[in-house]
């Protein structure tokens, strides 16, 4: 008497097989029982809601460069040093002479806008482009009042060099970079990958 074929598995749909090797629908290598990936809460539909305090799909990350982006406004932005005279000022502080700074705030109000209004995968999908455009402009307007204090600070004697917070402006606009790249962006569940 012939033994029973061992029942095999599909990653992907789950269904069972007891002759074939791979999924005749999606030609994976079927799997044992045990080897089946515990299945995961699936992805809201493109015009699903979301709920406020959703953290997936960019939008933590968004935040967290929000948070970095005001931190670096108010943080100590450089330090001016002429022997042992040491002055910091903050790209607050620099915005009276260099109002451009005040971009890093206002780009921070955006993106809060974004994260309360866009609250489907489709919105914050189309967001992509402008979140990302917009991610640079505090480097840029960093960059440029930077500069311009070099050039001030050049006949006074002062040696001029950014301080943490210009590092903490740098990492925020990292994050919100990534972010924008991420917006909306449903990741593959394990084993989904390779569908085709």
């Amino acid at each position: 008497m012939n033994p029973r074929p061992a029942v095999r598995f599909c990653p992907f749909c789950r269904e069972s097989f007891e002759v074939e090797t791979h999924c005749p629908e999606h030609e994976l290598e079927l799997v044992a029982f045990e080897s089946l990936q515990v299945p995961t809460e699936p992805p809201p539909a493109p015009d699903d809601w979301l709920p406020l305090h959703e953290s997936r799909f960019g939008r933590a990350l968004l935040f967290v460069g929000v948070v970095l982006l005001w931190a670096g406004f108010f943080a100590p932005f450089v330090v001016a040093t002429r022997g042992s005279q040491l002055v910091q000022e903050s790209a607050f502080s620099l915005s009276e002479v260099a109002p451009n700074l005040w971009s890093i705030p206002m780009v921070g109000m955006v993106f809060l806008a974004i994260l309360a209004r866009l609250r489907t995968l489709r919105a914050l999908a189309r967001a992509r482009f402008a979140t990302l455009l917009l991610s640079i402009l505090p480097l840029i307007s960093g960059i440029y009042s930077y500069r311009n204090v070099i050039q001030a600070t050049h006949r006074t004697g002062l040696q001029v060099l950014p301080s943490w917070g210009s590092f903490l402006l740098f990492w925020g606009v990292c994050f919100c970079a990534w972010a924008a790249i991420r917006l909306g962006q449903v990741s593959p569940a394990p084993g989904h990958a390779n569908r085709n």
